[in-house]
Protein backbone atom coordinates (compact mmCIF):
# COMPACT_ATOMS: atom_id res chain seq x y z
CA UNK A 1 0.00 0.00 0.00
CA UNK A 2 1.38 3.46 -0.62
CA UNK A 3 0.49 6.56 0.87
CA UNK A 4 1.40 9.78 0.71
CA UNK A 5 3.83 11.38 2.85
CA UNK A 6 1.90 13.97 4.05
CA UNK A 7 0.04 11.12 6.15
CA UNK A 8 2.85 10.83 8.22
CA UNK A 9 2.81 14.97 8.68
CA UNK A 10 4.21 15.84 12.29
CA UNK A 11 5.23 11.94 13.31
CA UNK A 12 8.17 10.69 14.03
CA UNK A 13 9.90 7.64 14.15
CA UNK A 14 7.79 4.85 15.63
CA UNK A 15 10.68 3.89 18.23
CA UNK A 16 12.59 7.06 18.45
CA UNK A 17 12.28 9.81 21.00
CA UNK A 18 9.37 11.98 19.86
CA UNK A 19 8.00 13.21 22.91
CA UNK A 20 7.00 11.91 26.37
CA UNK A 21 5.20 13.22 29.32
CA UNK A 22 3.22 12.28 32.73
CA UNK A 23 -0.68 13.08 33.72
CA UNK A 24 0.61 11.50 36.86
CA UNK A 25 0.10 8.08 35.88
CA UNK A 26 2.66 5.43 35.52
CA UNK A 27 3.96 1.91 36.26
CA UNK A 28 5.07 2.57 40.05
CA UNK A 29 2.35 3.66 42.91
CA UNK A 30 4.07 6.98 43.39
CA UNK A 31 6.64 7.61 41.16
CA UNK A 32 9.14 10.33 41.34
CA UNK A 33 9.20 13.83 40.15
CA UNK A 34 11.87 14.80 37.66
CA UNK A 35 10.63 18.23 36.18
CA UNK A 36 6.89 19.92 36.12
CA UNK A 37 5.96 22.19 33.15
CA UNK A 38 3.02 23.93 34.93
CA UNK A 39 0.94 21.74 36.09
CA UNK A 40 2.01 19.33 34.65
CA UNK A 41 4.81 16.58 36.15
CA UNK A 42 7.15 14.38 34.02
CA UNK A 43 7.65 11.34 36.30
CA UNK A 44 10.64 9.31 36.35
CA UNK A 45 9.25 6.67 34.68
CA UNK A 46 8.11 8.64 31.63
CA UNK A 47 11.70 9.75 31.92
CA UNK A 48 13.04 6.16 31.62
CA UNK A 49 11.21 4.83 29.25
CA UNK A 50 11.58 7.31 26.96
CA UNK A 51 15.34 7.13 27.53
CA UNK A 52 15.19 3.45 26.60
CA UNK A 53 13.55 4.28 23.36
CA UNK A 54 15.55 6.84 22.12
CA UNK A 55 17.39 6.78 19.26
CA UNK A 56 20.09 9.47 18.15
CA UNK A 57 18.99 11.28 15.48
CA UNK A 58 22.58 12.99 12.81
CA UNK A 59 20.02 15.40 11.80
CA UNK A 60 18.76 17.49 14.39
CA UNK A 61 22.09 18.01 15.58
CA UNK A 62 21.72 15.96 19.08
CA UNK A 63 23.70 12.91 17.93
CA UNK A 64 27.10 14.52 20.13
CA UNK A 65 24.77 15.27 23.27
CA UNK A 66 23.86 13.06 26.18
CA UNK A 67 20.87 10.95 25.50
CA UNK A 68 19.31 12.24 29.01
CA UNK A 69 19.85 15.34 28.15
CA UNK A 70 17.94 15.44 24.99
CA UNK A 71 15.81 12.96 26.12
CA UNK A 72 14.48 15.90 29.15
CA UNK A 73 14.80 18.88 26.93
CA UNK A 74 12.33 16.76 24.43
CA UNK A 75 9.88 15.85 27.42
CA UNK A 76 9.93 19.50 28.53
CA UNK A 77 8.80 20.93 25.08
CA UNK A 78 6.20 18.38 24.60
CA UNK A 79 4.75 19.68 27.45
CA UNK A 80 4.75 22.79 26.58
CA UNK A 81 3.23 22.16 23.49
CA UNK A 82 0.49 20.26 25.38
CA UNK A 83 -0.18 23.12 27.80
CA UNK A 84 -0.66 25.60 24.98
CA UNK A 85 -2.83 23.06 23.06
CA UNK A 86 -5.13 22.77 26.26
CA UNK A 87 -5.04 26.31 27.11
CA UNK A 88 -6.37 27.15 23.40
CA UNK A 89 -8.84 24.08 24.20
CA UNK A 90 -7.60 21.98 21.56
CA UNK A 91 -6.26 19.21 23.44
CA UNK A 92 -5.27 15.61 22.28
CA UNK A 93 -8.61 13.54 23.50
CA UNK A 94 -8.51 9.99 24.28
CA UNK A 95 -10.58 9.31 21.23
CA UNK A 96 -8.39 11.28 18.66
CA UNK A 97 -5.12 9.35 20.45
CA UNK A 98 -7.29 6.01 19.32
CA UNK A 99 -7.52 7.28 15.51
CA UNK A 100 -3.87 8.24 15.32
CA UNK A 101 -2.89 5.14 16.79
CA UNK A 102 -5.08 2.96 14.20
CA UNK A 103 -3.64 5.00 11.21
CA UNK A 104 -0.25 4.76 12.18
CA UNK A 105 -0.84 0.92 13.03
CA UNK A 106 -2.22 0.95 9.46
CA UNK A 107 0.77 2.45 7.37
CA UNK A 108 3.19 0.67 9.79
CA UNK A 109 1.66 -3.09 9.06
CA UNK A 110 0.84 -2.50 5.12
CA UNK A 111 4.74 -2.18 5.04
CA UNK A 112 6.47 -4.59 8.07
CA UNK A 113 5.17 -8.22 8.22
CA UNK A 114 5.67 -7.58 12.08
CA UNK A 115 2.52 -6.13 14.05
CA UNK A 116 3.22 -2.71 15.30
CA UNK A 117 2.31 -3.93 18.86
CA UNK A 118 4.96 -6.36 18.23
CA UNK A 119 7.52 -4.16 17.84
CA UNK A 120 6.32 -1.50 20.29
CA UNK A 121 6.63 -4.31 23.11
CA UNK A 122 10.29 -5.01 21.85
CA UNK A 123 10.84 -0.84 22.25
CA UNK A 124 9.53 -1.21 26.11
CA UNK A 125 6.05 0.27 25.53
CA UNK A 126 2.51 -0.71 25.49
CA UNK A 127 0.24 0.67 22.80
CA UNK A 128 -1.36 3.10 26.22
CA UNK A 129 1.73 4.33 26.83
CA UNK A 130 2.65 4.95 23.02
CA UNK A 131 -0.77 6.68 22.72
CA UNK A 132 0.09 9.16 26.42
CA UNK A 133 4.04 9.35 26.00
CA UNK A 134 4.25 9.84 21.65
CA UNK A 135 1.17 10.47 20.03
CA UNK A 136 -0.36 13.31 22.42
CA UNK A 137 2.10 16.41 21.88
CA UNK A 138 2.12 15.76 18.23
CA UNK A 139 -2.17 15.45 17.64
CA UNK A 140 -1.88 18.36 19.94
CA UNK A 141 0.47 20.31 17.94
CA UNK A 142 -1.64 19.35 14.76
CA UNK A 143 -4.77 20.60 16.44
CA UNK A 144 -3.10 23.86 17.07
CA UNK A 145 -1.48 24.28 13.47
CA UNK A 146 -5.29 22.86 11.99
CA UNK A 147 -7.31 24.85 14.18
CA UNK A 148 -10.59 26.20 12.58
CA UNK A 149 -9.64 24.06 9.50
CA UNK A 150 -12.77 21.12 8.58
CA UNK A 151 -13.18 18.76 6.19
CA UNK A 152 -16.42 17.41 4.75
CA UNK A 153 -17.22 13.81 4.35
CA UNK A 154 -17.47 14.60 0.61
CA UNK A 155 -14.24 15.76 0.76
CA UNK A 156 -12.48 12.38 2.02
CA UNK A 157 -14.58 10.07 -0.13
CA UNK A 158 -13.80 12.14 -3.19
CA UNK A 159 -9.60 11.62 -2.09
CA UNK A 160 -10.98 8.55 -1.52
CA UNK A 161 -12.08 7.68 -4.69
CA UNK A 162 -8.91 9.08 -6.42
CA UNK A 163 -6.58 7.49 -4.38
CA UNK A 164 -8.04 3.92 -3.51
CA UNK A 165 -6.63 1.80 -6.36
CA UNK A 166 -2.79 3.63 -5.63
CA UNK A 167 -2.54 4.44 -2.00
CA UNK A 168 -5.17 2.15 -0.69
CA UNK A 169 -4.92 -1.23 -2.14
CA UNK A 170 -2.01 -3.52 -0.48
CA UNK A 171 -0.51 -5.55 -3.25
CA UNK A 172 0.13 -9.07 -3.02
CA UNK A 173 2.41 -9.65 -0.26
CA UNK A 174 5.07 -12.27 0.82
CA UNK A 175 7.10 -12.76 4.03
CA UNK A 176 10.26 -14.45 3.37
CA UNK A 177 13.37 -15.76 4.74
CA UNK A 178 16.52 -15.01 2.23
CA UNK A 179 19.97 -16.04 2.10
CA UNK A 180 22.56 -15.96 -0.94
CA UNK A 181 25.57 -17.09 -2.06
CA UNK A 182 28.38 -15.90 -4.61
CA UNK A 183 28.39 -18.35 -6.62
CA UNK A 184 25.20 -20.68 -8.11
CA UNK A 185 27.53 -23.52 -7.20
CA UNK A 186 27.22 -22.84 -3.44
CA UNK A 187 23.47 -21.82 -4.16
CA UNK A 188 22.28 -25.37 -5.53
CA UNK A 189 24.75 -27.31 -3.02
CA UNK A 190 22.40 -25.83 -0.36
CA UNK A 191 19.38 -26.16 -2.30
CA UNK A 192 19.75 -29.86 -2.66
CA UNK A 193 21.19 -30.32 0.77
CA UNK A 194 16.95 -28.73 1.70
CA UNK A 195 15.30 -30.58 -0.99
CA UNK A 196 16.71 -34.23 -0.95
CA UNK A 197 19.16 -34.31 2.03
CA UNK A 198 16.21 -33.65 4.98
CA UNK A 199 17.81 -30.37 6.13
CA UNK A 200 16.07 -27.06 7.63
CA UNK A 201 16.78 -23.48 5.93
CA UNK A 202 17.66 -21.79 8.72
CA UNK A 203 20.30 -24.86 9.58
CA UNK A 204 22.07 -22.80 6.62
CA UNK A 205 21.89 -19.03 7.20
CA UNK A 206 24.98 -18.64 8.87
CA UNK A 207 26.50 -19.82 5.50
CA UNK A 208 25.01 -16.57 3.57
CA UNK A 209 26.66 -13.74 2.12
CA UNK A 210 24.43 -11.41 3.40
CA UNK A 211 24.06 -11.07 6.95
CA UNK A 212 21.65 -8.64 7.23
CA UNK A 213 19.51 -9.54 9.22
CA UNK A 214 20.88 -11.51 11.46
CA UNK A 215 18.11 -14.40 11.06
CA UNK A 216 17.61 -13.93 7.62
CA UNK A 217 13.80 -12.81 8.31
CA UNK A 218 13.02 -10.06 5.82
CA UNK A 219 10.65 -7.73 7.97
CA UNK A 220 8.94 -6.33 5.10
CA UNK A 221 6.44 -7.53 3.04
CA UNK A 222 7.74 -8.27 -0.35
CA UNK A 223 4.98 -7.47 -3.13
CA UNK A 224 4.61 -10.30 -5.82
CA UNK A 225 3.41 -9.02 -8.93
CA UNK A 226 6.33 -8.78 -10.91
CA UNK A 227 4.34 -6.47 -13.60
CA UNK A 228 4.25 -3.52 -10.55
CA UNK A 229 7.72 -4.60 -9.63
CA UNK A 230 9.71 -4.92 -12.27
CA UNK A 231 13.00 -4.59 -10.33
CA UNK A 232 12.09 -7.00 -8.19
CA UNK A 233 11.05 -9.08 -10.89
CA UNK A 234 13.29 -12.26 -10.58
CA UNK A 235 12.25 -12.41 -6.77
CA UNK A 236 8.72 -12.34 -7.51
CA UNK A 237 8.47 -14.79 -9.36
CA UNK A 238 10.50 -16.68 -7.77
CA UNK A 239 8.45 -16.68 -5.15
CA UNK A 240 5.45 -17.25 -6.85
CA UNK A 241 6.73 -20.67 -7.82
CA UNK A 242 7.57 -21.82 -4.25
CA UNK A 243 4.73 -22.77 -2.24
CA UNK A 244 4.10 -21.58 1.64
CA UNK A 245 6.88 -23.10 3.51
CA UNK A 246 8.72 -24.51 0.87
CA UNK A 247 12.62 -22.81 -0.41
CA UNK A 248 13.24 -21.54 -3.73
CA UNK A 249 15.30 -22.95 -6.29
CA UNK A 250 18.65 -20.68 -6.33
CA UNK A 251 18.09 -17.50 -8.49
CA UNK A 252 20.15 -14.47 -9.55
CA UNK A 253 19.97 -11.47 -7.91
CA UNK A 254 21.22 -8.25 -6.86
CA UNK A 255 24.49 -9.42 -7.46
CA UNK A 256 24.06 -12.99 -5.85
CA UNK A 257 22.61 -16.37 -6.01
CA UNK A 258 19.62 -16.56 -3.70
CA UNK A 259 17.70 -18.85 -1.83
CA UNK A 260 14.16 -17.83 0.05
CA UNK A 261 11.66 -19.64 2.28
CA UNK A 262 8.35 -18.26 1.76
CA UNK A 263 6.98 -17.83 5.53
CA UNK A 264 3.07 -16.47 4.51
CA UNK A 265 1.11 -14.91 1.86
CA UNK A 266 -1.40 -12.36 1.80
CA UNK A 267 -3.59 -11.61 -1.30
CA UNK A 268 -4.18 -7.78 -2.77
CA UNK A 269 -6.48 -6.28 -0.06
CA UNK A 270 -8.28 -3.04 -0.66
CA UNK A 271 -8.90 -1.24 2.30
CA UNK A 272 -12.59 -0.17 2.82
CA UNK A 273 -13.22 3.98 3.09
CA UNK A 274 -14.72 3.47 6.88
CA UNK A 275 -10.79 2.07 7.96
CA UNK A 276 -8.67 5.00 6.18
CA UNK A 277 -11.79 7.48 7.06
CA UNK A 278 -9.58 9.38 9.96
CA UNK A 279 -6.43 9.47 8.01
CA UNK A 280 -7.54 11.16 5.12
CA UNK A 281 -8.79 13.31 6.98
CA UNK A 282 -5.76 13.79 8.42
CA UNK A 283 -4.25 14.27 5.60
CA UNK A 284 -6.07 16.91 4.32
CA UNK A 285 -6.59 18.67 7.40
CA UNK A 286 -2.91 18.97 7.13
CA UNK A 287 -2.93 20.23 3.89
CA UNK A 288 -4.78 23.24 4.85
CA UNK A 289 -2.52 24.38 7.37
CA UNK A 290 -0.81 27.89 5.94
CA UNK A 291 1.74 29.60 6.87
CA UNK A 292 -0.28 32.79 8.73
CA UNK A 293 -1.58 30.20 10.74
CA UNK A 294 1.74 28.21 11.62
CA UNK A 295 3.51 31.93 12.07
CA UNK A 296 0.85 32.56 14.89
CA UNK A 297 1.23 29.27 16.20
CA UNK A 298 4.67 29.94 16.62
CA UNK A 299 4.50 33.15 18.02
CA UNK A 300 1.88 31.94 20.63
CA UNK A 301 4.09 29.25 21.63
CA UNK A 302 7.11 31.34 22.00
CA UNK A 303 5.17 33.23 24.23
CA UNK A 304 3.76 30.51 26.28
CA UNK A 305 7.19 29.23 26.60
CA UNK A 306 8.83 32.64 28.01
CA UNK A 307 5.75 32.76 30.65
CA UNK A 308 5.69 29.10 31.50
CA UNK A 309 6.98 28.02 34.91
CA UNK A 310 9.61 24.81 34.32
CA UNK A 311 11.36 23.47 37.25
CA UNK A 312 13.68 20.51 37.08
CA UNK A 313 14.47 18.46 39.94
CA UNK A 314 17.85 17.26 38.73
CA UNK A 315 21.08 19.64 39.01
CA UNK A 316 21.86 17.90 35.58
CA UNK A 317 19.66 19.36 33.61
CA UNK A 318 18.67 22.13 35.26
CA UNK A 319 20.19 24.17 32.99
CA UNK A 320 17.75 23.12 30.49
CA UNK A 321 15.13 25.08 31.28
CA UNK A 322 17.00 28.19 30.48
CA UNK A 323 17.65 27.03 26.90
CA UNK A 324 14.78 26.29 26.04
CA UNK A 325 13.45 29.66 27.15
CA UNK A 326 16.16 31.43 25.12
CA UNK A 327 15.68 29.27 22.02
CA UNK A 328 12.27 31.04 22.59
CA UNK A 329 13.50 34.16 22.38
CA UNK A 330 14.69 33.10 19.50
CA UNK A 331 11.62 32.15 18.07
CA UNK A 332 11.96 28.65 18.10
CA UNK A 333 8.42 27.29 16.53
CA UNK A 334 6.39 24.36 17.44
CA UNK A 335 8.43 21.89 14.87
CA UNK A 336 11.49 23.63 15.76
CA UNK A 337 14.05 20.61 17.78
CA UNK A 338 14.87 21.38 21.87
CA UNK A 339 18.13 22.87 22.98
CA UNK A 340 19.68 20.40 24.73
CA UNK A 341 23.66 21.64 25.16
Amino acid sequence: MQISAAALLLVGSLCGCNSSRSNGAGPSSSPAVLATVNNQTITQDDFLASLESYVPNQQNGTISVPAGRVVMAQLIQDNLVEGLAAQANVGATPQQLDDRYQDIKLLHDAQNVQPMENELAQSGLTVDQFERLKLAPQVAQFNLLTQGQTVSDADITAYYNQNKAQRFTKSDRAHIKRIAFATKAQADAIYNQIKTGGKMFEVFIDQSAVKIPANADLQNWIPTDPTKSPKLAPLCNAILATQTGETSEPFFFQGGWWLVKVIQREPTETLPESVVHHLIQWILLGQKSDATHLSQVQQALKTYQLQAKVTINDPAYADIADNIKAAASDAAGPTGSPTAQ
